[in-house]
């Protein structure tokens, strides 16, 4: 569950794009105070709006798929061919909500190309500043851009509303003033809640046609899905649907001989075995009423989460008798991402079942072969 670490490579990316970005020359810095921040902006799926001087250009990438977060870059040109910057990275699902771990693990990533290069030399780390009303974890360093421009780094880590940003403010040491109008900018920075653009991201993946096919090897069970799903056999009778990591997803399995013809003791003992992937397991509802397309099944919804300072996830487990096979369908999506339900609650309920002593292939039920 460690996609959001990932995307912090990007801040990487961020420093090489903002050093080195050639826009047209500004007049000289008249003081932070008098600068009116006059444009506003607010990449795709990301978390923030910025404002910002006229005399900077901003830009955006999403990190991962539509969902996950984005990257957004301002930066200007300063006199004699220099720049400044600062870069802001939005995480959904950070990969550990303690702040000092979050920046510890992200930094790290975001780094490791300057230290191989040699150009890049850390400086000191200072926890519990204050930042957006929490407390932030701030990385100070520098690097080389070319041959001899030296550019102070100073990157910020918090944990907001449940969400993981970076923000990193780039200027040469040599212009030591261009500091306080980029600390001017990221005191008005927005934080938000969600990303406004989640709804309708969320809503098009609700949408987006069953493309695709795919049947367990015992063709018992067949998974049809979106393009941007990938499918995993599991065994002989399980199969798997993900987007992002195997960890988030869909998994689909029909038994033919279950451990119990009562739903309930196939559920308690399916869970108990669960409860070791897991560090953390939390129940939120557990219903032996509930019914599946028709089908009695018992309906647990639990938070669960891999590692003790890692994001939670939401996790939802049907488990029925079909025919006498055991069935078990399960859920999985970062908590902070609610939308993630409707997508493959659709998917799950798309499956289709062979009759018993039938397997499916190509969409028909064909008996059994010997």
């Amino acid at each position: 569950m460690s996609r959001a670490l990932r995307h912090f490579s990007v801040l990487a990316y961020a420093f090489v794009f903002a050093v080195g970005c050639k826009l047209p020359k500004r007049r000289a810095d008249a003081g932070a105070a008098s600068v009116i921040l006059s444009e506003t902006y607010h990449g795709k799926g990301s978390l923030v709006n910025l404002h910002y001087p006229a005399d900077f250009a901003a830009k955006s990438e999403p990190i991962g798929d539509a969902t996950s977060g984005a990257l957004v870059v301002l930066s200007r040109a300063l006199p004699g061919g220099l720049d400044e910057a600062l870069s802001v990275v939005s995480v959904n699902t950070p990969v550990s909500n303690e702040v000092k771990e979050f920046a510890r693990a992200a930094h790290k990533g975001a780094i490791d190309g300057y230290k191989s290069s040699g150009k890049y030399v850390e400086g000191t780390q200072t926890n519990d500043v204050p930042m957006a009303g929490t407390a932030a974890t701030c990385i100070d360093g520098s690097f080389t851009s070319g041959l001899f421009t030296k550019y102070k780094l100073r990157t910020c880590y918090l944990i907001l509303n449940g969400h993981g940003f970076a923000i990193s403010k780039t200027y040469p040491v040599s212009r030591p003033e261009e500091e306080a109008l980029l600390d001017r900018i990221v005191d008005a920075i927005e934080f938000l809640e969600t990303d406004p653009d989640a709804a309708k991201i969320a809503a098009a993946a609700v949408e987006a046609p069953l493309t695709q096919t795919r049947t367990s090897k015992k063709k018992t069970l067949q998974l049809h899905f979106p393009d941007a799903f990938a499918y995993t056999p599991v065994g002989d009778t399980f199969a798997r649907i993900s987007r992002g990591t195997p960890d988030e997803g869909l998994a689909v399995g029909l038994v033919d001989n279950p451990i119990s013809q009562d739903r309930r003791e196939l559920a308690r003992v399916v869970e108990a075995a669960e409860k070791h992937q897991f560090s953390e397991v939390k129940l939120v509802k557990n219903d032996p009423k509930d019914s599946w397309e028709g089908v009695p099944a018992v309906h647990i919804e639990t938070e669960v989460r891999a590692e003790a300072s890692g994001p939670w996830y939401s996790r939802h487990a049907w488990y029925m008798i079909r025919d006498r096979r055991g069935c078990v369908i399960t859920l999985l999506y970062p908590k902070a991402q609610p939308q993630e339900f409707k997508v493959l609650d659709r998917i799950a309920r798309a499956t289709t079942f062979a009759k018993p002593g039938k397997t499916l292939l190509r969409g028909i039920d064909e008996p059994e072969s010997e």
